[in-house]
């Protein structure tokens, strides 16, 4: 293995193994409930997806977690997520 790769995997082994020590962990106890009691949707871009959709959930200002390359949708609606989620970094990238 790579010296550069093996230092990052040792890196996020050791975040996963330890992750409620984290400063992660910390952030992410501070949002606990913030949302409480509020319906939310989590919105993928498949093919079935449309603007149309995206602007019920923007007049109905829904809260929203919006996936991957979900920005591809941004010049047919005036929706936004309030919250950005990927499971890989080179999805968030256009070329």
């Amino acid at each position: 293995m790579h010296p550069i790769k093996s230092i990052e995997a040792r890196t996020q082994s050791y975040v996963l193994n330890h992750f409620e020590k984290s400063k992660y962990a910390k952030r992410l106890r501070m949002l606990k409930d913030t949302h409480l009691g509020e319906m939310c949707f989590i919105i993928g871009n498949g093919p079935s997806l449309s603007a149309d959709d995206l602007e019920v959930l923007h007049k109905n200002n829904v809260l929203s977690f919006g996936f991957n390359r979900i920005f591809l949708m941004f010049d047919k609606t005036n929706w936004r997520p309030d919250f950005y989620v990927s499971q890989d970094e080179k999805m968030l990238v256009t070329g």
